[in-house]
């Protein structure tokens, strides 16, 4: 799981029921560089053919900002949270110096 997959999880575990934009800021914030809205959602994609993430397309209001443009809200599963929990537990290697 790479870097960006780890963090979409912990921004999820923190944000239930997010969508891109939260989501793509907490995961840049978190990884100190800006993650691209592609990379996020292919990242999501790969989450969810995992079953580690489920995404539902809302509705907005017509006269909202976004115009009635639904929006891909995301949701860690049980599955990826327990995904989660372990990266979160296993031991980190040392970087050569």
């Amino acid at each position: 799981m790479d870097e960006v997959a780890i963090e979409m999880l912990a921004a999820l575990a923190e944000l239930p029921d997010a969508y891109g934009v939260p989501v793509q800021r907490r995961v840049s914030e978190r990884l100190g560089h800006e993650v691209s809205f592609g990379k996020l959602y292919s990242v999501a994609t790969e989450l969810e053919d995992a079953g580690l993430i489920v995404g539902e397309l809302v509705p907005t209001p017509a006269d909202g900002p976004r115009g009635g443009r639904s929006k891909r809200v995301w949701t860690i599963t049980a599955r990826g949270r327990a995904a989660f929990h372990e990266v979160q537990r296993a031991p980190t290697r040392a970087l050569p110096a």
